[in-house]
């Protein structure tokens, strides 16, 4: 069956592969009560994710953009504080049930729903946050200019309002690998298998052992994300101990801003804090989930994988005894699909539809020497590409790698600290990457749009985060 959809009806944002059980939610992103709520006008709420594709209906976008502008404008600090406050509000929901899920050793359908319930919910600040960004940076760049400042003054609004759960994490582990030097065993943990490392810590110092039991625990959400990825380990946090530097301390600005640009900052310091704390809180919700999804396969006697291509309604009425999708449909979903709205219901679509409305709304990909985008955080380095489109792939990368990536979210954080670059198609200066090159002093260009579709794994690349330019020296 063909779709008829406008393709200028749509904005692009990206392609990031989430599981279908997740994009479900994603796709019902929002509704009248939340607009109420957030002291927003009516909005469409449609999107179309086709293999991960995302296109935004443009109308919303536009809406969202101009309200960002006007409350610049006209000093509007209500408009930014209603999105802020109830984003903390649906975070500590969502925080509280997974805590609840992760407590419990059994499946509980009635709490898993309220958690997909919540997760969607706190959706919807989060893409709001994302336009809202886009602008706030496009102000800034206007302001610089208007003010004659030079654009490293932009370097201003990388800084979070406050540590993210990242940082945090990073702070500790830094403080416990000072323990093990300090042990004067940190030489020979660094040489040898995780396993005998970790006894040779627990031999020299229990303490110091089991301080590295509680982190990992504390911070087992590491490496996921949109319900699926792997989780923090032992592995996880020798490989850290091995390659992770101190805190990169932030280059200090003499440049005294106006009352203007002060207001600016302000607002886009704490956008940059919730944006990226909604993508952590979604990591946590994603551990409880999929321990949950395992529990679910158990009763359904089906690998819990083939849980990824359901849709929450088929997935809880399986957990009620009905019949799931066969395993023909399943395989195609997680080949690739596409979720579309029409008169208020979401279809899926696979093969051939699929195939021909991602060709309609994207075009062919022209071939093109180098990409261009926004400095996050500058160096210059060569190396060879990486294409990572969801955690699946993350084993691919690879010490001295680069990082391409649709945009960096907590289940990256694992291999962050082997790659000499990251690269994204979006994202700008409240992003993950944008925040996390910096504090992990990686070169870092994001907002390019197409590098994900321009380069392939293994291409020769010069990144010139000093120029926000990426050059493909040799491609595959």
């Amino acid at each position: 069956m063909k779709h008829d959809i406008n393709k200028n009806k749509y904005g692009y944002l990206g392609q990031y592969k989430s599981p279908l059980i997740y994009h479900w939610l994603l796709q019902q992103w929002v509704d009248g009560k939340a607009t109420k709520k957030y002291n927003l006008p009516k909005l469409d709420g449609r999107l179309l994710l086709l293999d991960g594709h995302m296109f935004f209906y443009q109308k919303d976008w536009d809406i969202l953009i101009e309200l960002t502008r006007k409350a610049v404008r006209e000093k509007e600090h209500q408009f930014f504080t209603s999105v802020f406050k109830n984003t903390e509000d649906k975070i500590n929901e969502v925080l509280y049930l997974s805590e609840k899920l992760n407590k419990t050793n059994k499946l509980n359908t009635a709490l898993l729903k309220k958690l997909f319930s919540t997760v969607h919910d706190m959706e919807f600040p989060w893409i709001v946050m994302i336009p809202m960004g886009e602008e706030l940076e496009i102000i800034i760049r206007e302001k610089l200019k208007e003010f004659n400042l030079p654009e490293k003054e932009l370097q201003l609004f990388f800084s979070l309002k406050k540590d993210t759960l990242l940082i945090k994490q990073k702070k500790e582990l830094l403080n416990i690998k000072k323990k093990i030097e300090k042990a004067g065993i940190l030489d020979r943990v660094k040489k040898i298998t995780t396993k005998k490392a970790m006894n040779i810590i627990k031999q020299e110092s229990p303490a110091l052992c089991k301080e590295i039991q509680d982190h990992i625990k504390r911070f087992q959400w590491f490496g996921m994300m949109h319900f699926w990825g792997s989780s923090f380990n032992e592995e996880k946090f020798i490989a850290q101990v091995e390659t992770t530097d101190k805190l990169v301390k932030q280059e200090a600005h003499i440049t005294k801003l106006n009352k203007e640009f002060t207001w600016i900052k302000k607002r886009t310091l704490e956008l940059a804090y919730w944006r990226n704390h909604v993508a952590e809180v979604c990591a946590i919700a994603s551990h409880a989930v999929v321990n949950q999804f395992r529990l679910a396969a158990e009763k359904l006697s089906i690998d819990y994988k083939q849980i990824r291509w359901l849709s929450p309604k088929d997935f809880f009425k399986a957990l009620d005894g009905k019949p799931i999708p066969s395993p023909k449909i399943l395989k195609e979903r997680e080949h690739a699909f596409g979720l579309i709205v029409e008169n208020n219901k979401i279809i899926i679509i696979v093969g051939k539809e699929l195939e021909r409305l991602i060709n309609l709304l994207l075009g062919k990909i022209k071939k093109i020497n180098g990409i261009k985008g926004l400095s996050a955080n500058k160096g210059k380095i060569k190396g060879n590409v990486k294409i990572i489109l969801s955690p699946e792939e993350i084993s691919k990368v690879k010490k001295g790698d680069i990082l391409i990536a649709p945009e960096t979210t907590p289940d990256f954080i694992p291999v962050i600290h082997l790659v000499k670059a990251i690269v994204t198609d979006m994202g700008g200066i409240t992003s993950h990457a944008a925040i996390v090159s910096r504090e992990f002093n990686i070169p870092c260009i994001v907002g390019t749009k197409n590098a994900t579709k321009v380069l392939k794994d293994d291409d020769l690349v010069e990144v010139d985060a000093n120029n926000g330019i990426v050059k493909i020296l040799k491609s595959k």
